[in-house]
């Protein structure tokens, strides 16, 4: 269940063990999001915005207003 209604999320497959994640940040200030990844996925690259911090498996996003956090995540093998 989203509980921010100003974020959006999509998740685009490039093949069986990569995905691109958009996180997208619709609301005029800047927005603090904690996600959950599965332990089988991990982080691979930040294409734009700032890289998400990992504890204890959660990940802390900082998205500016009216921006985004593009990555590729990899599934762990």
């Amino acid at each position: 269940m989203k509980e921010i209604s100003y974020l959006g999320v999509t998740e685009h497959p490039i093949d069986e063990d990569t995905r691109v994640v958009v996180l997208i940040n619709y609301s005029p200030d800047r927005m603090k999001a904690r996600f959950t990844l599965s332990s089988s996925w991990q982080i691979d690259s930040v294409w734009h915005g700032e890289a998400p911090d990992q504890k204890q498996g959660q990940l802390f996003c900082d998205i500016p207003a009216n921006d985004a956090v593009v990555a590729t995540i990899k599934r762990v093998s």
